[in-house]
């Protein structure tokens, strides 16, 4: 049974490996749709390549979380080792304990490191920061 489907294996590699050896075209790409043709590349007219440019922006990352006590220092380590200043303060006002859910999960899921120390002064200053009271 085994000699058989690798003797069948061997058949159809061979037939589609031979399509290529007997020159047959290979595909082209073609340009995506409503991108402006090319120049032609080298002088050859039929070989036309097209370029569409791609708009996206990332978040900024440069920025640091605002001073707020305790858990300042412990979240711009942590945190900001993945996500940006901006997607923290940005996120909704949520009560103690959702934001102890969140830095757990980041932890357990997500495989942040976080020191167990540090996990209650981050929870701490992002009630303080986007908690509701």
């Amino acid at each position: 049974m085994a000699l058989r489907i690798f003797a069948t294996m061997a058949v159809l590699l061979a037939g589609a490996g031979s399509a290529f050896a007997q020159g047959a075209p290979a595909p082209t790409p073609t340009p995506a749709e409503g991108a402006p043709a090319a120049a032609p590349v080298g002088g050859d007219t039929d070989k036309i390549q097209s370029l569409t440019t791609v708009h996206f922006e990332l978040p900024l990352s440069d920025g640091v979380m605002p001073e707020g006590g305790d858990g300042t220092d412990e979240t711009n380590y942590t945190c900001l080792a993945c996500h940006s200043a901006d997607h923290l303060l940005y996120q909704p006002e949520v009560h103690e304990a959702q934001w102890r859910e969140v830095v757990d999960k980041m932890g357990w899921a997500d495989h942040a490191r976080i020191d167990e120390a540090d996990a209650p002064k981050i929870v701490e200053y992002l009630t303080n920061l986007r908690g509701l009271k």
